[in-house]
């Protein structure tokens, strides 16, 4: 079996696909829900909806994760280890990323299952983290097959950078043609000699991945996605001038008019527990806190007195 054989096959592996958590779903929460993100966000046609159960066809499936960084409760799951990829991007050195179908540009290359797997929250936490300098290796997105997830993540980062411009701390930049990494890449001859040790690289043994746990071991009535997270411990470190900015940006708003009666309906459909009520003197509020809300948008459906708008 020749390198580039082995290559290919990698992409075979059952593990790298999307991991369901079915009772994670929007659709299994309210049974009137229509979300359809995983669908819309996938490019291969690999993810469709039967009633309120969530289908991958694993044989189309690709491997981009766009699923994954799309669904708003995590009801699709990389078994790759974000927590410990955003970790990885922090410190004093400069870090290349990339996705495992490129040949990989030095030793201490941090490798992706795809580049769209990054959501809008985690990339935001990239980009805020005090890092030297973090460069997107895209140079092979070009004509692969997740070719429309690379571009829709290049669109966000864009979208992403331009908003974030005055906040940025980390230097970041797009590579789009390899030669650009010319300080950094491999030399070409080296090529046949070190394809197999990039291929052991993103096997499953050597990503790194979440510990096995069956899905509904992880499924809760109350649980905060992981992106959700790790973008809430990364403003928690900034200073509240520009948490504020931040959270006006990247954070799901909730306004509550008139009608509202303060039933507990909208705190008990949330799934992450972004709405609680609050007593005091004889009197109930609502209370929002929007870094913990995934933006599901379940609390505005399940109203029935139509006092809620999320934007």
């Amino acid at each position: 079996m020749g390198p580039l054989t082995l290559f290919t096959n990698i992409f075979s592996d059952p593990s790298l696909l999307p991991v369901q958590y079915p009772g994670r779903c929007l659709r299994r929460r309210l049974n009137t829900n229509q979300c359809q993100r995983c669908v819309s966000s996938c490019p291969s046609g690999a993810v469709t909806l039967n009633d309120r159960e969530i289908v991958l066809n694993e044989k189309k499936c690709t491997g981009c994760m766009a699923c994954t960084a799309a669904c708003p409760q995590d009801a699709l799951e990389s078994e790759y280890d974000l927590n410990e990829f955003v970790h990885s991007c922090r410190g004093d050195s400069s870090i290349v990323i990339s996705c495992a179908r490129q040949k990989q540009a030095g030793p201490h290359e941090i490798v992706l299952p795809c580049v769209g797997i990054l959501s809008n929250q985690v990339l935001s936490a990239i980009l805020i983290m005090n890092s030297k300098s973090v460069v997107i290796n895209v140079s092979g997105c070009a004509g692969c097959c997740n070719q429309v997830a690379s571009d829709n993540f290049i669109q966000d980062y864009r979208q992403i950078t331009e908003c974030l411009a005055e906040r940025i701390t980390t230097k970041t930049t797009l590579i789009h043609n390899k030669e650009q990494l010319h300080d950094i890449i491999v030399d070409r001859r080296l090529y046949l000699t070190n394809i197999r040790n990039i291929v052991t690289k993103v096997t499953k043994k050597n990503l790194v991945f979440n510990p096995t746990v069956q899905p509904d071991e992880k499924d809760t009535t109350r649980r905060i996605p992981l992106k959700i997270r790790l973008f809430k411990n990364l403003v928690a470190e900034l200073d509240s001038e520009a948490r504020k900015n931040i959270l006006k940006l990247f954070c799901p708003q909730l306004s509550i008019n008139e009608n509202c009666t303060v039933c507990p309906l909208c705190k008990g459909i949330c799934p992450t527990g972004a709405i609680q009520i609050e007593r005091a003197e004889g009197s109930k509020n609502l209370q929002f806190n929007s870094l913990d809300c995934s933006g599901c948008g379940l609390c505005v459906e399940f109203c029935k007195k139509n006092a809620l708008s999320m934007y």
